[in-house]
């Protein structure tokens, strides 16, 4: 499986690649988006 790690608002993020199988990863909802960083 590949994961990109970024937000909506990040460009392109990392990507890693893991193995189906891996028995460290477990099944997760999703994570609530942080609000869009205000320019200051």
């Amino acid at each position: 499986m590949t994961v990109r790690f970024e937000t909506p608002y990040s460009g392109p993020g990392r990507v890693r690649t893991f193995a189906v199988d891996d028995e460290e990863l477990e099944a997760s909802g999703a994570l609530p988006l942080r609000p869009r960083p205000s320019s200051a």
